[in-house]
């Protein structure tokens, strides 16, 4: 696994964990990750299941 991964919580989101990235790279990640949050959702529910 790679350091420097963050791991968030799908409801709501938010960062659980940072292992490396500088803020300004959270920023940047938290905002395409918000602007793509229902298309990667709908993917996770597609592949694991609407487990909550």
């Amino acid at each position: 696994m790679n350091p420097s991964l963050e791991a968030s919580w799908r409801h709501p989101l938010g960062i659980a964990r940072n292992l490396g990235f500088p803020a300004h790279e959270i920023r940047k990640i938290r905002v395409i990750v918000e602007s793509n949050q229902q298309s990667l959702l709908e993917a996770w529910n597609g592949y694991f299941g609407a487990l909550l």
